[in-house]
């Protein structure tokens, strides 16, 4: 958590969130009216937010990248449907 508190710092710029980056991201599932992470505010957009943080506090990055992004969204997108793939087994007898 204090690396992210700290993200300011460690960039040393105005933008330490890479809004540029997370507003022109787009995964290859996303559909077309998909205008970047962070731009909405649901369930999952909420949930890729949460990811890309962890990561960025998990990893030696120093400022959040396409890469971080990109590797934060597919984590979440396969956690998401791991979740709904065991919902569904347990439906079946």
């Amino acid at each position: 958590m204090e690396k992210l508190i700290k993200l300011p710092e460690k960039t040393k710029n105005s933008n330490p969130l890479s809004a540029k980056e997370m507003s022109d991201y787009k995964h290859q599932s996303d559909q077309k009216t998909y205008r970047g992470l962070g731009t909405r505010t649901d369930k999952k957009e909420r949930g890729k937010l949460i990811e890309l943080f962890l990561l960025y506090s998990d990893k030696q990055e120093t400022s959040i990248t396409h890469n971080l992004i990109d590797a934060a969204v597919s984590r979440y997108l396969t956690e998401a449907l791991a979740e709904e793939s065991k919902k569904k087994l347990a439906k079946v007898k």
